[in-house]
């Protein structure tokens, strides 16, 4: 393949340089899993995601911006959106996994552009609500809100997520920064347990956190209850 390039040589359907590309793209996912079992990360992200934290992937630092790198080059020779998009993907986990949040913004944006702005089948995990969660940590909750926006979109046409119950939740708790209403509004219309989407995925440690805080929200409002706030705040949807 190398030798193929050299002599600007091209397949029928992949160029050297994508196949090569492709190569490289896979052998990452390959050592992400076998290496984000490693040290206590991963049972520290277990442990996160029951306080009701999005629990982010864990990978030894060393290892991620080595696999960064990799990408960051390989990622410059795919062309199809098919290709391009699971390695968009593992360029934001491994953003955010290295903590780099101008890798995660840049792999999102491009993600994004592909399929016109919106989260579809294509998009992959975690875009983009894993850059929704950096925004939260970061405290910029007007980005991170966005974020969390698409995501839910996405939640609501059905596409599939990972983490969708840590996602509503998060949403929530940013939108109750400055709207507790809205936040009840948006958990009775994006949570599994109060509406139809997303039924056949597990349920997450965030659901049942979501609830509690759903309680307490719609008590804060003066509701006589979460049917009572749901039944005020959905009536004309």
């Amino acid at each position: 393949l190398q030798g193929m390039e050299a002599q600007g040589k091209t397949g029928d359907l992949l160029s050297p340089q994508e196949v090569l590309a492709t190569f490289k793209l896979a052998n990452a996912e390959i050592l992400r899993v076998v290496f984000q079992y490693i040290g206590n990360g991963y049972q520290e992200e277990l442990t996160r995601g029951f306080r009701g934290y999005y629990p982010r992937e864990a990978l030894p630092k060393s290892v991620a911006r080595f696999l960064s790198r990799q990408l960051l080059e390989v990622s410059k020779h795919i062309k199809d959106d098919r290709a391009e998009q699971p390695c968009l993907g593992m360029l934001v986990i491994l953003g955010e996994c290295t903590g780099d949040l101008d890798q995660m913004q840049n792999a999102v944006d491009v993600s994004l552009a592909i399929t016109e702005g919106k989260v579809t089948e294509l998009t992959p995990y975690p875009i983009p609500e894993s850059l929704a969660y950096a925004y939260q940590e970061a405290g910029d909750l007007e980005k991170s809100l966005s974020y969390y926006k698409l995501a839910l979109e996405g939640i609501r046409t059905f596409v599939m997520r990972q983490k969708t119950d840590a996602i509503v939740l998060n949403a929530c708790l940013v939108q109750s920064q400055s709207d507790k209403a809205e936040a009840l509004r948006m958990a009775f219309q994006f949570s599994p347990h109060y509406s139809d989407v997303q039924q056949f995925g597990l349920v997450g440690a965030g659901r049942g956190l979501l609830v509690q805080q759903c309680e307490a929200w719609a008590f804060e409002l003066g509701f006589a209850s979460v049917e009572a706030a749901k039944a005020a705040l959905t009536k004309n949807e």
